[in-house]
């Protein structure tokens, strides 16, 4: 016949002494059923702390992932030379042809005598086209703020006799002698620049990735 451990020292005294069992076995059954202890709070605790300190290494892997997300946010899919392009791209500089165009479009003139039909017409080419009559510049105004209306209507160099005669990320260089004209500002870094250094030259965006050639 099995029976359920008694709950206290007497109890079990007297279903033994039911069954004709002595005492000293009585004080044997109870001292077993109190053998196995509690597990402590503090040991509660320390395994808590030991998942806790888990926790916190993945939390500065996270952080690690922040700061390199940064340097992305700030490209913004530009570069500044042909390391930030993926699969040996080349960075051009903005408003430069792109080396990935290809074969250009087919060239409709050879000189600006063909354009004479058209108003300070001259035969010039596009980024990734070929050469053709465009209008040519009539002043300052029909050229960029580095740049001057020349001879054959065509935008050159500005002149110039000190930095403060051309736009920011351009210097004021000497070229041909005395002649003094607006050029790029030459860079090593975007501290250089007012705003990006491109390739060693300042610019006032980035560039922009370009593959391999086509064809």
């Amino acid at each position: 016949m099995l029976i359920s451990a008694p709950h206290s020292t007497s109890a079990l005294r007297a279903a033994l002494r039911t069954f004709g069992l002595s005492s000293s076995i009585a004080l044997s059954l109870a001292a077993c059923s109190s053998s196995t202890p509690a597990p402590s709070a503090s040991s509660v605790a320390t395994s808590a702390g030991g998942a806790g300190g888990l926790g916190g290494g993945g939390g500065a892997s996270g952080g690690a992932g922040t700061g390199s997300g940064g340097e992305a946010e700030f490209l913004n899919g530009g570069c500044r030379t042909g390391q930030d392009c993926p699969d040996d791209g080349s960075c051009v500089p903005p408003g430069e042809s792109d080396p990935a165009c290809g074969i250009p479009a087919p060239d409709t003139c050879m000189s600006d005598a063909e354009c004479a039909s058209m108003a300070n017409g001259i035969c010039d080419g596009e980024v990734c086209g070929g050469r053709h009559c465009v209008p040519g510049c009539a002043d300052d105004s029909a050229c960029s703020p580095s740049m001057a209306c020349q001879a054959g209507h065509r935008c050159g160099p500005k002149p110039c006799a000190k930095d403060s005669d051309c736009p920011e990320d351009f210097a004021c260089v000497a070229e041909g002698g005395t002649d003094r004209v607006c050029r790029r500002q030459q860079c090593t870094s975007r501290t250089d620049c007012a705003h990006h250094c491109v390739n060693g030259e300042c610019y006032e965006s980035l560039g922009s990735c370009s593959g391999p050639p086509a064809g």
